[in-house]
């Protein structure tokens, strides 16, 4: 696979009549939504007329030609290269945009067209949200349940769930998983197959590897983080947190944040030396005496 530095892209797009553009490997990612005017999709030799409020995804290494006639169109686009992601190499597919991606296009048209103060942050966000979205919506359109994937898809659907639930303190993973519309039983079976663990196991797993950053990187006392995080108390905490890391989570935080201070330090001197300016002339070479030639004895 080719080298690609990684760069996101988010904004307004538009072409005028009479554009054309043809790959037969296309080497990003993007996807493009139409908002005002009319954008032609050609591929594998069949055309497609996509009106406002179609969504045009155009995977890495799909082939297409895209091209407009009397008149151009307007919208908005993200771009994304250099992904190992899976979800952005294929084909490419263009579909009927449902009302929350549609809601979300007409803020990301209005913030594009009257840019403030981290537009370009708000854009990039935005912009991948349609693009997941979109991917979602073509996905579910392939997807059928004989297929060998759909108990990884559905396990991964869950971790994600999982994932995103763990500073939901009132919820347990069967609570978290409620809302994916599987049995708690099937879904734990994909999950096993697929991570080897439980969902309930995953999320305790989980939960300790985002205390372990936020005692490294924050000073917020060891009850708050245990409290924060949906365990029952402190105590609770420091055991779980001991059988995955075979510390405490005080002798763990003290041990990173040592090991950090040292880091800095070797750092620092590195730095003064790489600086640091001679500030004596080197030891002269020792001074050649020329030989003299003997004396003439009478």
């Amino acid at each position: 696979m080719r080298q690609t530095e990684p760069h996101q892209s988010a904004g307004l797009k538009a072409q005028p009549p009479r554009y054309q553009y043809r790959t037969t490997a296309y080497d990003q990612f993007q996807v493009i939504y139409v908002m005002n005017g009319v954008l032609f999709f050609e591929t594998a030799g069949t055309a497609r007329l996509l009106e406002p409020n179609t969504v045009l995804i155009l995977r890495e290494g799909s082939g297409f030609r895209l091209f407009t006639r009397e008149k151009g169109y307007d919208g908005i686009f993200y771009v994304s290269a250099g992904e190992d992601e899976p979800a952005l190499h294929g084909d490419c597919v263009a579909l009927q945009a449902p009302p929350d991606m549609r809601a979300l296009a007409k803020v990301m048209y209005a913030e594009a067209r009257a840019p403030e103060h981290g537009s370009r942050d708000v854009l990039l966000g935005l912009g991948r949200a349609i693009a997941w979205q979109a991917i979602r919506l073509d996905e579910a359109g392939r997807e059928k349940p004989g297929e060998q994937d759909y108990g990884r898809r559905c396990a991964e659907r869950a971790r994600v769930a999982l994932d995103l639930s763990l500073y939901d303190a009132s919820q347990g993973a069967r609570e978290v998983l409620s809302g994916i519309g599987l049995s708690y039983r099937q879904l734990s079976r994909y999950f096993q197959a697929a991570f080897g663990m439980s969902p309930k196991q995953y999320q305790l797993q989980a939960r300790v590897r985002e205390a372990g950053q936020l005692l490294k990187n924050t000073t917020q006392p060891v009850t708050s983080i245990a409290l924060e995080l949906g365990f029952a108390s402190s105590q609770h905490f420091a055991t779980q947190f001991a059988a995955m890391t075979g510390k405490s989570p005080s002798a763990w935080r003290e041990e990173r944040t040592t090991n950090r201070v040292q880091g800095v330090r070797v750092q620092v001197r590195k730095e003064t030396n790489k600086g640091r300016v001679l500030t004596s002339p080197p030891n002269p070479e020792p001074s050649k005496t020329k030989e003299q030639p003997p004396c003439n004895r009478k």
